[in-house]
């Protein structure tokens, strides 16, 4: 509640809750209700599209088993919208998913997967980073939208026009809550705001003039400040937005932003103004998400692997027993013991490769390697597709998180080119460098677009997070002939 009576009260994030069965819907509502959202219910695929005609909506919690439309080809739909292919969905099923499935789900666009019934506390939890996320998603879109316009107001004005425009642009800038930082031609900082000035550590006087790469690490200035001066330079004024890197401050503290950047033109000068958010808060709910996420799954192969499949592999020797005592006295019933103890066997298969598609990379350094080499040969099982495992010297890496996050980045990748990219080779490398881990996942496949960059998608989003969880970086291009090369460089 906004205790400014003379503010408008802060809008509700919008939630779609999307399942065909009363019950379980209405537990959902329970668990979410009073949280301060306005929640939406849908009992159907074409119920919950029927809903996203009317409003926007911050996230989508959706059943995966529904009569008609299930929630496979609802999301695969959902994510063929321009309103909502950014719209995080976590899937809801009443049953352990199969490997495949994961899959599947993944590469329609999910983010997660939730099991029925789901416990309150690790659905209000996710939810409410996602509406965190939601509303300052909100704010900086509003935010950019007035100083981009005042940008522009600025360089169209006649001479008393300009006057009120820069007042305008100086009320707005000195009093908002994103870092505007503006440079020259020749990449030396013009104008720098007092939110920048309390982000950075720098005062106006003394980083006034100085170069931009002064708050950039190197590491990034290919990446970014090149890529933005070289547009500047060629005439190109185009607007770019949500954009995350990491920057320093006068410290030598290096913290993500957001950074949204355009060009403009003043008399015969062309500079570059960039509003820029410290999202250190919503990074940590974000790796907070993920480790969430990562833990439970953990934790439920753990418990497939180390509880049902050995109790079930206890039942199995007892009915292969069972078959033997039977062959010799009753000869006829042999053939049945023999069956049940087939399909023991069958269902302790299943459940160990549950558990390795949940938690797929062992603890132990060279985890890593042996994880991709099953990942590899898995999907071209699947798919029938060649996908190869390349890793020409041993990269021994004992941090589980980073493995973790790693083996991610590289089945998502993997799963792009398949499903959206349309390869039929695809290779995955692992290499050691001097002062760095580089994983490559190279395919064959359609190539990402030009324009795209490798900057939209939610799977590229989540890739992008997992990267900047481990301090990594991640760089999405089209191939040198064909297909495309994602890559993720981890220093040390």
């Amino acid at each position: 509640m906004n205790s400014n009576p003379g503010e408008a009260a802060e809008p509700k994030v919008n939630i779609l809750l999307v399942d065909d069965d009363p019950d379980d819907l209405a537990a959902v509502v329970s668990a979410l209700d009073g949280e301060g959202y306005n929640l939406i219910k849908a009992q159907s695929g074409p119920a919950a599209f029927q809903c996203l005609e009317k409003m926007p909506f911050a996230m989508i919690i959706l059943d995966v088993f529904m009569p008609g439309m299930d929630g496979m080809e609802a999301a695969t739909m959902i994510r063929k919208r321009e309103s909502t292919r950014h719209t995080p969905i976590i899937f809801l099923t009443g049953t352990m998913p199969g490997e495949q499935q994961i899959f599947k789900g993944y590469a329609t666009g999910a983010i997660d997967y939730l099991l029925k019934p789901v416990a309150p506390q690790i659905l209000k939890y996710k939810v409410a980073a996602f509406a965190e996320l939601s509303r300052k998603t909100r704010l900086l879109e509003e935010t950019n939208q007035q100083l981009i316009r005042a940008h522009r107001e600025l360089a169209r004005s006649s001479s008393a026009e300009i006057r009120a425009s820069e007042e305008k642009f100086r009320v707005i800038a000195e009093t908002a809550m994103q870092g505007i930082v503006t440079c020259d031609r020749s990449g030396n900082i013009a104008y720098f705001n007092p939110a920048a000035e309390r982000m950075f550590g720098y005062s106006a006087d003394e980083i006034v003039g100085q170069p931009l790469t002064r708050l950039i690490p190197e590491r990034y200035h290919h990446l970014y400040h090149d890529e933005a001066l070289n547009r500047l330079l060629s005439g190109d004024n185009r607007a770019d937005t949500g954009l995350e890197i990491s920057v320093e401050r006068r410290d030598g503290a290096q913290f993500p932003i957001e950074l949204s950047y355009a060009g403009w033109e003043k008399g015969n000068q062309v500079y570059l103004s960039a509003i820029v958010t410290d999202i250190t808060h919503r990074k940590k709910l974000e790796k907070a998400i993920l480790e969430v996420s990562d833990r439970e799954q953990r934790k439920i192969a753990q418990d497939l692997h180390d509880g049902l499949t050995q109790q079930l592999t206890g039942i199995a020797y007892m009915a292969g027993s069972l078959e033997k005592r039977l062959a010799a006295v009753l000869p006829g019933e042999a053939p049945a013991a023999a069956k049940i103890y087939s399909l023991l066997n069958e269902a302790i298969d299943q459940g160990r490769s549950l558990a390795r598609g949940l938690f797929p990379v062992k603890a132990e350094a060279n985890g890593l390697m042996a994880a991709l080499e099953e990942l590899s040969e898995s999907v071209s099982g699947l798919f029938k597709v060649s996908c190869k495992f390349e890793c020409p010297a041993p990269v021994l890496l004992k941090d589980t998180d980073a493995t973790t996050h790693l083996y991610r980045i590289a089945q998502e990748a993997v799963h792009n080119a398949v499903r959206h990219g349309r390869a039929r080779r695809i290779e995955v490398w692992l290499i050691r460098r001097p002062d760095e881990i580089a994983l490559e996942v190279r395919d064959d496949g359609d190539g990402i677009s030009k324009d795209n960059g490798g900057k939209n998608g939610m799977g590229l989003h989540i890739m992008d997070s997992r990267a900047r969880t481990i301090g990594a970086v991640l760089n999405v291009r089209r191939g040198d002939k064909k297909g495309t090369v994602v890559s993720c460089c981890l220093a040390g």
